[in-house]
């Protein structure tokens, strides 16, 4: 069995997160894949297989070393990667099947850029004693103020940010932070992280912050063996609903679409490029997708 090691969200060719990606012609054991996973040890092991639905064209399954989850945004572009590489694609546009449901995926005209469809976007607010207790898991001098403030310059509006569970697909909390020094200067407890996540029935924490014109983000999730990751799809789904949402709030209401691109990965040394659009259709329900580049950098037989 071939596995394919490779990095997606690459920034300028370089960076990324590592998935393992293996191709499918028959469905194997769920216990075979949680092996391969785990011997595989990326945050993320991906397997393609035709799929037999004729609404569908693949069926996706995703595994971390110790568990199966419904969708991972950085496996999802490294998949759609080794697909067009070996020129298993029908078509450029297309529709996976997940446990997180049935999702399109776009390979950009003319490029190798995948965009991943996420699911309908979802928030909640974080009650008062889990945010008291983000305050104790991230920690930075003593002397900062307004740890957990973000200012984004919406067309020169500037909103003020707080913590919340959103999801496109994993439930992440999103935690604005005051500036890209801070970011890269947090500490965290991942102990308490892991217990709130496990009580809040979130993946982790999704922390970003907006400066000079560009975002950035580090990603937290340590409930699943995972204490940082270099980038991170779904999660930056997550945060472009987040932030389309609150733009809506501050008076932008006839804003039909927002497209970023996020940095992440930076304090590990491996920059990561995430490209997201929000795209508001007739039917008034704001449309998420994740795109990226992806580089094939080894393989495995097993």
């Amino acid at each position: 069995m071939k596995v394919y090691k490779v990095n997606s969200f690459t920034h300028n060719g370089q960076g990324g997160n590592p998935a393992g990606i293996v191709l499918l012609d028959s469905d194997i054991p769920t216990s075979r894949k949680q092996e391969i996973a785990k011997e595989v040890g990326y945050s993320e092991t991906a397997f393609v297989l035709p799929s037999a639905l004729n609404e569908a064209d693949f069926n996706v399954t995703f595994f971390t070393p110790t568990d199966e989850v419904p969708l991972c945004g950085h496996a999802t572009i490294a998949a759609y990667s080794v697909l067009l590489l070996e020129k298993r694609l029908p078509k450029r546009h297309l529709v996976q099947d997940t446990k997180a449901g049935q999702l399109k995926i776009e390979i950009e005209e003319g490029s190798s850029m995948v965009y991943m469809e996420q699911s309908t976007p979802k928030g909640e607010a974080l009650n008062t004693d889990s945010i008291q207790t983000l305050k104790s898991i991230f920690t930075v001098s003593e002397e900062v103020q307004n740890l957990f403030t973000c200012a984004y310059d919406a067309y020169s509006h500037e909103i003020e940010l707080n913590p919340e569970i959103w999801n496109t697909g994993l439930r992440d909390i999103l935690l604005p932070i005051k500036n890209r020094a801070l970011l890269n200067a947090l500490t965290i407890d991942f102990k308490t992280l892991s217990d709130l996540s496990k009580s809040e029935n979130v993946v982790g924490v999704h922390a970003f912050t907006y400066e000079d014109g560009q975002f950035y983000a580090r990603n937290f999730a340590p409930l699943y063996g995972i204490d940082e990751e270099s980038a991170t799809g779904t999660s930056n789904g997550a945060l472009t609903a987040y932030l389309y949402h609150h733009i809506q709030q501050n008076g932008f209401n006839k804003m039909k679409s927002l497209e970023l691109k996020i940095l992440q990965g930076e304090q590990m040394g491996a920059l990561s490029e995430i490209h997201t659009r929000c795209e508001v259709t007739d039917s008034k329900t704001p449309e998420i997708w994740v795109g990226g580049y992806a580089t094939i950098v080894d393989t495995l037989t097993l």
